[in-house]
């Protein structure tokens, strides 16, 4: 078994473990937590500008490879 290490990832980081992730297992799971994506220091619901761009990067690359973006619940194994 591989062993994780939780934290913040860049998007370039993220991507590539999608990419690895895919290649070895047929799909990946990337777990976000709302709490990635505020700046809680700062008072009111604040957003970290840094960390969306990180997620949209992710995305974009993501769409641009032209893999499925789905919930956990919706991964097909069968493809």
């Amino acid at each position: 078994m591989e062993k994780r290490i939780w934290g913040v990832w860049s998007g370039e980081k993220t991507f590539d473990f999608i990419e690895k992730s895919i290649s070895k297992n047929g799909f990946a799971v990337v777990m976000m937590h709302h709490i990635d994506f505020g700046q809680y220091a700062k008072s009111g619901n604040a957003l970290n500008v840094t960390r969306i761009q990180e997620l949209e990067f992710v995305i974009n690359n993501i769409q641009d490879a032209g893999y499925n973006l789905v919930t956990i619940g919706k991964i097909n194994l069968d493809s």
